[in-house]
């Protein structure tokens, strides 16, 4: 049924919570409120007249008025903050919602939770006095399209200049394929934590307006955003964020990512930021300044890159660099010579599953090194040069070699405090027997595969 939104949908009196409004009596009912007689005139009442409508609850909140009917039309209009949002009983209900709303400062949670809405319209709203958007569509899993106000051109001229959080702004809107953010407002924004996360179906979204210069988290913002092809970020600039952890987590079809620009000197948590991006073989990170990260763990895990340069990470800060690239079946080179790791105390799993069949590790400091359980864990190697690894703080490392069936040599690592079983069976130049790495040891040794036949004595 088309009609003209809201002033014929808002009930302000004390009618009955429950009326049947046909297109003939909608102008006996809207001329009992106080509706100005030119709303009035603008209100269509002759479309499907044979149709009808069944408001099935109406009310104030404050200074707004909103009604809902059984079309599932949610309409609010007013003034002011939604604080009791007593419309939120029908959440189960609302299907599409018309809001025209001023002087707001929250949309906080707005819509959290509306499962089975499918559309909202914010057309007839000013948001120029709105500072936080923080879970505003959260959990609508149905969500098809939003209108945040559009001008001809589509471009979104809707005034969030004051807006400061937009965490999980669209989090779980799992059926929205698209969204339109173009000239959209972030320059006072610190969060946009989990902001697209579990966007399960956005296949495309344009970011090139975003100022994401006062951001300080950006965790997890697109996370499980699984059908998303492309992201172009070489607008951002994000000089105060410090968290990026798992931002682009479970990005699974994300197959191109622009990341030029992007200066990350103030970012302190990187973990899992690029971890089950299976589709993306290869990336640029030669803008990264990871100067002040203490977390790597898990960064690069479970992705396809085949090769990975990074040559420029600054690495004397991170203390974690657990998982850091397990998992990556398809990585067969590592540029790993500028890691400083004098102040890593965790390297579980750190290449646990790649593909790689030698690395260099001549840089690595493992002097704080508490915990390697799984570091080599089902990798080619052949030949493993540990003679520079200080193991003295060492307290777990189960299962380090499980799985390295094609090693036929090892340096040891030095002071090894814990039995450290070794893949297969290996032997020193003198032919001593090694089932485990040798404990307390000052030195490296060198053990093969190659059992060293036994001197002749001279006759």
């Amino acid at each position: 049924m088309k009609r003209k939104r809201f002033l014929s949908g808002i009930i302000t009196c004390g009618l009955s919570c429950c009326m049947l409004l046909t297109a003939p009596t909608e102008a006996v009912w809207a001329a009992t409120q106080n509706v100005d007689s030119a709303a009035l005139e603008a209100t269509d009442f002759t479309a499907n007249a044979a149709n009808t409508v069944t408001v099935i609850a109406y009310g104030d909140d404050a200074d707004l008025h909103w009604s809902i009917n059984s079309y599932g039309e949610l309409y609010i209009s007013g003034t002011g903050n939604a604080d009791a949002k007593p419309w939120m009983a029908y959440q189960n209900q609302i299907k599409s919602a018309y809001i025209s709303m001023t002087s707001f400062t929250s949309m906080k949670e707005f819509f959290k939770g509306c499962t089975t809405l499918t559309y909202a319209d914010f057309s007839g709203s000013d948001f120029s006095d709105c500072m936080d958007m923080s879970q505003m569509f959260y959990g609508c899993k149905n969500l098809l399209d939003i209108n945040l106000q559009t001008d001809a051109d589509n471009h979104t001229i809707v005034n969030t200049g004051n807006v400061t959080n937009m965490e999980s702004m669209f989090n779980g809107c799992s059926s929205l394929q698209s969204v339109h953010l173009n000239d959209f407002n972030t320059s006072n924004v610190t969060s946009m934590a989990r902001m697209f996360e579990s966007c399960s179906q956005l296949e495309y979204i344009d970011l090139s307006s975003f100022d994401v210069g006062k951001v300080t988290t950006m965790a997890q913002m697109f996370e499980n955003c699984s059908v998303l092809a492309e992201l172009d970020l070489s607008n951002f600039r994000p000089v105060c964020t410090t968290d990026m952890s798992a931002m682009f987590f479970g990005c699974t079809l994300l197959g191109s990512i622009n990341l030029t620009g992007f200066d990350t000197s103030s970012v302190i948590k990187m973990p899992s930021m690029f971890s089950g991006c299976k589709n993306l073989y290869e990336i640029n990170l030669s803008s990264f300044n990871t100067s002040n990260v203490t977390d790597m763990s898990g960064m690069f895990a479970d992705s396809n890159f085949g090769s990975l340069d990074l040559s420029n990470f600054d690495t004397r800060k991170v203390t974690s660099m657990s998982d850091m690239f397990a998992y990556c079946n398809n990585l067969t080179n590592i540029n790993l010579s500028s890691f400083n790791t004098a102040n890593v105390t965790d390297m579980t799993g750190m290449f646990s599953y790649i593909s790689c069949n030698s690395l260099d590790l001549s840089s690595f400091n493992t002097s704080k090194v508490t915990k390697a359980n799984h570091m080599f864990a089902g990798t080619p190697f052949e030949t493993l040069n540990l003679s520079n690894f200080d193991f003295s703080q060492l307290k777990s490392a189960e299962h380090m070699f499980d799985g390295l069936t094609s090693l036929t040599r090892i340096q040891t690592p030095k002071h090894t405090p814990v039995s450290i079983v070794l893949p297969v069976t290996m032997y020193s130049e003198t032919g001593k027997e090694y089932n485990s790495l040798p404990l307390n040891n000052n030195s490296s040794l060198t053990l093969t595969t190659t059992k060293p036949a036994p001197a002749h004595l001279p006759s």
